[in-house]
């Protein structure tokens, strides 16, 4: 019933389309020390003005980055940042996106003393450069409650992924088209239990693997090796001359 209220409430906000709609599960932590706004493909950027409730959002109109209200799926908005770098939308091709299974999209709240936080909802839309709504996908059985928001702006965030059959979903409405690389991914989201701090929202290209083992390689990277694997990669270099040399 969620996804068909979504996508109802799409069609009638966008005009008929054809898209895919699709939910977003939550993921391992994104292993993003050290990053901010501006060091990342940063989406959105939200701050409650009164009260503890906070939303936002960024579209693509086929020209120009639309930001705040109409939203998609009810979203208020009217809490966006609108300082440089802070809200706007980013291309598949810039954030280094060739598929749906490198995708995550990072909630990095950041909250006074690292107090609680709700994400109430949040979509994430796929636009071409024409500006039609290619894909959808809404995060599933909202609210997600973080019961600490220490990770924060420049550590670890909270990332969500699409489900594997979801990502083939992606791959077919937007990854299998010519042009793919020009497609603009936006976001709108909502949170309750603000206590004034801001929230931002990020795109990253990040394989499974490197999630899982909580790599530091960060959007569309590998990980660094460790020194031990240098020692062994050196090892070999060295055993391989010897080899030659008695030869």
């Amino acid at each position: 019933m969620g996804k068909l209220t979504i996508r109802l409430g799409t069609i009638l906000l966008f005009g008929t389309i054809s898209a895919a709609f699709a939910s977003l599960i939550p993921d391992a932590p994104y292993p993003a020390n050290g990053t901010g706004v501006g060091a990342v493909f940063t989406l959105l950027s939200i701050q409650e003005h009164q009260g503890t409730t906070e939303s936002g959002c960024v579209s693509w109109n086929g020209s120009a980055d639309v930001i705040g209200a109409p939203c998609p799926g009810g979203i208020a908005g009217g809490d966006e940042k609108h300082g440089a770098s802070q809200t706007l939308t980013q291309t598949l091709g810039d954030v280094g996106l060739s598929d749906a299974n490198q995708l995550r999209i990072v909630f990095n709240p950041n909250e006074p003393a690292g107090s609680a936080i709700d994400l109430t909802n949040m979509i994430m839309t796929v636009y071409s450069a024409s500006g039609t709504v290619m894909f959808s996908a809404a995060l599933q059985n909202p609210p997600i409650h973080f019961a600490t928001t220490n990770p924060g702006i420049g550590t670890s965030g909270f990332a969500f992924k699409l489900d594997d059959t979801e990502e083939d979903a992606m791959d077919a409405a937007v990854f299998s088209q010519t042009g793919f690389a020009g497609d603009r991914i936006g976001l709108a989201a909502s949170a309750a239990n603000a206590q004034g701090g801001f929230e931002t929202f990020f795109v990253a290209s990040l394989k499974q693997t490197e999630a899982a083992e909580g790599g530091s390689g960060g959007p569309g990277g590998s990980g660094v090796p460790e020194p031990s694997t240098f020692g062994l990669l050196a090892g070999g270099v060295v055993a391989l001359a010897a080899r030659r040399r008695r030869r």
